[in-house]
């Protein structure tokens, strides 16, 4: 018996010395020293003798006395399941023999010390027939002397209940001496609510939670609850058992292969260790090479285990060891894989034969088509195999789902490798695999490449393939030149802008301005200074051109003769308005302090090449500047300060000229002093040209042969001349806008109040005046108050009165006012007109005037 078997079948040994302890005549002295009682109860029952014993026969004791140590001996052989029994029983026994044998005090001890006192003695009390083992019940078995009178009824011996007593179990069996028989074996019953259950009993007592050999060449497994296994179960050291609907062990006693369906997993394979008699899942090799899952059988077919790796087995559970494997199996649409080693190759490059290789991509199939991975592409046809082989090189192929591409693969990683090399020849591999050909942008600049991947090192190029037009390149190391200048030639430089391509025209840079013609080469060459072209995008223009930075700079420079470049690249010619005044420049750039040498007044035909001009010049941050504008300034010293007013263009002071500065009217003289002009007067013609909504001739109201628009022309010119001459007043008539925009002319050209002048109709009498109703500028109701009274004064007709209503010519910022003369349309009105028109013009003349005096 092996190891394992005498382990599990140790408390089988013990059953057997209860046994033996029940069949033999060992004494109540040596029961009680004896260890080998089994928990389920089974004990030596007492021998009890009524009454005085025989002598007993001297041999007879003798070979009772040698049996009873016979007995011990083998007590003590027993496995090392009895503890050893006092050998010195018989020499230490009382050799009284008058012990006291009351039935009523009937101990097993006392009736054990009575035999053994009879055989020292050689005086026999009785012959014991028989010593039967007690048992836990309460029936007594009455033991019978061996003499011709019975002094005593035998008493019975106990017995266990039959069926289940908590844990225990009997099944009511008994030996010859009548002693219940430990039971060791299967019960199938409810008794615990659980449905029909199979159990185990050993040595009378549920067993549990544990592997069992139930003695007939098979095991079983009982739960924790002591059910035994039918079905699965995995333990806590990953052991996975499985038993039948009997409670047998897959395996046997051997273990190996088992193919069955009476597991409850359908017909599986199985790999049944022989010293566990259980499945283990995970990979082993022994039957063949096979993964044990977690349902305990093997692998069959293809899928991932619960290690996380992919494998492949045949329909006996044989694992492929290395090789193709094409399959949907995984999940993953129909894909490719290489198996090694057992299992699915993941995430790495594998050598499939000589000149063969491919790789596994981290989901576990093999590349097919373009990988990237780490800044390496992988490039492999529709079977896995990568491109280039054992060697690498150059590969020009439509087999990698990208179309016709040319490839540079490395002959060590077996994959292309993104970025510039000079493998080969000089080339870039793009985050796709192949290499560029035509141009492309990248992290490190742009490149250029022919149709075979040879770049471009140096020198121009003319494309529009960038996407930017057609334009102009400059290429430095392989790539587009980042930006900044660059030598071209003996005497020629370029600018590349951020754009890549390089500069044609003009582009300022931090206070820098580069300009360029349009093949980007730069203004100046090698030696700079002055240049004059037209080919920079800004027409014909002076520039200067720093020999150094190759560009412009911007601000006041005496390089070649004072001049200012401006933030365009040229240098100023004419005027350019600061807050410090005008800064002036001749038509080659020379700035007004390059002729005037300090600030105040200076004449001058050196901005204008022509007539001499006055100019008041003011000094700030060491430059001169012309004064513009309205200002004060002394003519001459001590002259007191007088009004002059420099123009914001060119500069030099107004002279000679009628001019309206915010609102007012000055007259200038030779000198440029100014002086406040009479008041001047905007007289409107009523209709006539501009005043309809298109543009269009208005001629107004008509009647009795008149029309409204000449009446009012004639009128207005007849006005204008008695105020022009009469009272020196000035006077504008020209209607040249929309009526709407009338009021706002007369606001520009400097007139300082406005009358219209108009003919009613309708069929009415006399004369009326108007203001606007909401928009009436300050001053308009004095003046409706004058022109009215002259209105009515002029003409002597019906008063209609001061009335008030929103003419688009009364509504503005100058005062305003409109007159209704008479009705055209009434052929008394008009006969009273046509008379008194000449005095009528002299009166509203004179109201101008008295208008004019209160201003």
């Amino acid at each position: 018996m092996d190891e394992k078997t005498r382990a599990i079948a140790a408390p089988f040994a013990a059953a057997a010395l209860v046994g033996a302890l029940g069949t033999c005549g060992v004494s109540t002295a040596m029961a009680q020293e004896v260890d080998a009682v089994p928990e389920a109860g089974a004990t030596v029952a007492a021998v009890e003798v009524a009454g005085e014993a025989e002598p007993a026969d001297a041999t007879t004791v003798d070979d009772a006395a040698n049996e009873a140590t016979s007995k011990e001996d083998s007590s003590r052989g027993n496995e090392g399941q009895v503890s050893e029994a006092d050998t010195d029983t018989s020499a230490d026994a009382d050799v009284n023999s008058d012990a006291d044998a009351d039935a009523s005090e009937g101990s097993a001890g006392a009736d054990a010390d009575s035999v053994a006192n009879a055989a020292v003695d050689g005086q026999a009390t009785g012959n014991v027939s028989e010593v039967v083992p007690a048992s836990k019940g309460t029936e007594e078995i009455s033991l019978i002397a061996n003499n011709e009178s019975p002094v005593a009824e035998p008493k019975v011996v106990s017995l266990p209940s039959v069926g289940w007593t908590g844990d225990a179990y009997w099944d009511g069996s008994v030996d010859e001496s009548g002693a219940a028989k430990i039971y060791t074996g299967y019960v199938v019953d409810s008794h615990d609510s659980r449905g029909l259950q199979r159990y185990w009993i050993q040595n009378g007592y549920l067993f549990r939670n544990g592997l069992f050999d139930s003695l007939d060449g098979n095991f079983g497994y009982a739960l924790k609850d002591g059910c035994v296994l039918r079905g699965v179960y995995t333990d806590d050291e990953g052991n996975i058992y499985l038993a039948d609907n009997d409670g047998k062990l897959a395996g046997g006693q051997n273990g190996g292969w088992v193919v069955s369906s009476a597991y409850g997993q359908g017909l599986q394979r199985y790999w049944i260790d022989p010293d566990t008699h259980a499945a283990k899942e995970g990979f082993s090799s022994d039957g063949w090479a096979h993964y044990t899952t977690q349902g305990g059988y093997v692998l069959r077919g293809q899928s991932q285990t619960s290690d996380g790796v992919k494998r492949s087995a045949n329909n006996d559970g044989l694992l492929s060891e290395s090789g193709w494997l094409v399959t949907s199996a995984y999940g993953q649409g129909l894909q490719r894989y290489w198996l090694e080693d057992y299992k699915v190759a993941t995430d790495e490059l594998v050598h499939v034969r000589e000149g063969v290789w491919t790789y596994a991509r981290p989901e576990g199939y093999v590349v097919r088509g373009a990988y990237s991975a780490g800044g390496q592409v992988y490039l492999a046809d529709n079977d896995g195999k990568l491109a280039g082989g054992e060697s690498g090189g150059w590969v020009v192929s439509a087999s990698y789902g990208q179309g016709f591409q040319r490839y540079w693969i490395d002959s060590d990683s077996h994959a292309a490798i993104e970025g510039y090399s000079e493998d080969g020849y000089a080339h870039y591999t793009t985050s796709n695999g192949y290499v560029l050909r035509g141009t492309g942008s990248f992290s490190d600049g742009r490149r250029y490449a022919d149709n075979d991947g040879r770049l471009k090192e140096s020198g121009w190029l003319v494309t529009s393939a960038l996407g930017q037009g057609l334009q102009r390149y400059w290429f430095v190391d392989y790539k587009v030149a980042s930006e900044g200048v660059y030598q071209t030639g003996a005497s020629s430089w370029t600018y590349a802008t951020a754009a890549g391509y390089v500069l044609r025209g003009s582009l300022p840079k931090g206070g820098l301005v580069y300009l360029a013609d349009n093949d980007g080469l730069l203004a100046g060459g090698a030696k700079g200074g002055w240049v004059v072209s037209g080919n920079y995008g800004q027409g014909l223009q002076r520039y200067w051109i720093d020999a150094e930075k190759h560009a412009a700079v911007e601000g006041f420079s005496t390089d070649g003769w004072a001049h200012y470049t401006t933030s365009a690249g040229y240098v100023l010619r004419g005027g350019m308005a600061t807050s410090n005044g005008l800064l002036l420049a001749d038509n080659e750039g020379r700035l007004m302090e390059h002729y005037a040498t300090s600030a105040g007044w200076f004449i001058s035909g050196c901005m204008t090449s022509g007539a001499a001009q006055r100019y008041y010049l003011v000094e700030a941050d060491g430059h001169l500047y012309a004064k513009t504008g309205l200002f004060s300034a002394e003519l001459t010293a001590g002259a007191g300060a007088q009004q002059f007013y420099g123009k914001p263009n060119v500069g030099y002071v107004s002279r000679n000229e009628r001019l309206v500065i915010n609102g007012k009217t000055y007259a200038s003289n030779n000198d440029g002093v100014l002086k406040v002009s009479l008041v001047r007067i905007y007289l409107d013609a009523g209709h006539g040209w501009n005043s309809s909504y298109d543009g269009a001739y208005d001629g107004g109201a008509e009647g009795c042969g008149y029309q409204e628009a000449q009446l009012t022309r004639e009128l207005v010119q007849l006005i204008a001349d008695i105020a022009s001459q009469k009272y020196g007043l000035d006077v504008v008539t020209d209607n040249a806008v929309n009526y709407r925009q009338r009021n706002q002319d007369a606001y520009d050209k400097g007139c300082n109040y406005f009358v219209s002048i108009h003919f009613n109709s309708g069929g009415g009498t006399g004369s009326e005046s108007y203001i606007h109703s909401l928009h009436a500028a300050p001053g308009s109701s004095q003046l409706q108050s004058i022109m009215h009274s002259k209105l009515i004064e002029g003409l002597g007709l019906r008063d209609r009165g001061k009335q008030e209503e929103q003419f688009a010519v009364c509504g503005g910022k100058v005062p305003a006012t409109l007159l209704e003369i008479c009705f055209i349309d009434n052929a008394s009105d008009m006969e009273t007109y046509q008379a008194r028109k000449q005095y009528l013009a002299e009166c509203l003349a004179a109201g101008l005037y008295e208008y004019s005096s209160t201003l």
